[in-house]
């Protein structure tokens, strides 16, 4: 990779900044913004766009395939495997991919038998507060099929919740008198480690929530809103961590 958009901050995300500075990776922008000059001083032989979320830059798609082949990738609807995968397909790296896929797996599996998984669902939970909208994982997302893959039975929250014009795959945007509605055994927290988690249970109107009388809330890891290698890796090494048998 030459060069890449960056979050709102204008660094790239923790979990993989380190590869990126390893590899000499360029900062074109920061999200929500777009340098079409940028990218043409780059001179990809790709680009790739995301279709959804605030570093989209879809619309400028037209722009970008005047200046090399662009692909577009829509990571809240498909697991970051099948992301890699294709982008393995596009950049000539098919086999890498499989072989990182096929690592991440085995790790999976091994911390599988290694912990002891909540009686009951789970729930995902991008805990805001009131006043704004509070994400919830839905069954279908990537968040939901990492726990899955790792022994957790998801709760699917109501898609009626919804308060966006378009339905995503992955995230059901819901008010947060909504939160109250949520019947799951135990909650993850996303974006926050077990500290950080401690805001939602601490939060007089969710003290009724099943997971927080059971003391069974816990943070998914800093980096854990978006579902790559990267992140995905801490996301099981936090979940072993925290339900080790």
């Amino acid at each position: 990779m030459k060069a890449s958009g960056a979050a709102g901050n204008g660094e790239f995300f923790p979990q993989w900044a380190d590869e990126a500075a390893k590899a000499n990776v360029e900062t074109l922008w920061s999200a929500g913004q777009v340098d079409l000059e940028a990218v043409i001083a780059a001179d990809p032989d790709l680009i790739v766009v995301a279709s959804t979320g605030n570093d989209s830059a879809i619309d400028n798609l037209a722009d970008f395939q005047d200046i090399a082949p662009t692909i577009v990738v829509d990571y809240g609807g498909e697991s970051w495997k099948d992301l890699t995968l294709q982008l393995g397909k596009a950049t000539g790296m098919t086999q890498e991919a499989q072989e990182t896929i096929d690592q991440f797996n085995a790790h999976v599996a091994k911390v599988k038998e290694q912990i002891k998984i909540p009686e009951g669902e789970t729930n995902i939970v991008s805990f805001n507060g009131p006043g704004d909208n509070n994400p919830i994982g839905r069954a279908g997302g990537p968040h939901a099929e990492l726990l899955t893959e790792l022994g957790f039975t998801i709760e699917d929250p109501d898609p009626s919740w919804h308060n966006q014009a378009k339905l995503r795959n992955d995230f059901v945007w819901a008010s947060y008198k909504n939160l109250t509605k949520l019947k799951a055994d135990t909650t993850f927290i996303l974006s926050q480690d077990n500290e950080g988690a401690q805001k939602f249970v601490k939060d007089p109107t969710l003290a009724n929530l099943p997971s927080v009388k059971n003391g069974q809330v816990y943070g998914l890891g800093k980096s854990s809103f978006r579902i790559d290698y990267f992140s995905a890796t801490e996301i099981v090494n936090g979940v072993l961590e925290n339900f080790n048998a």
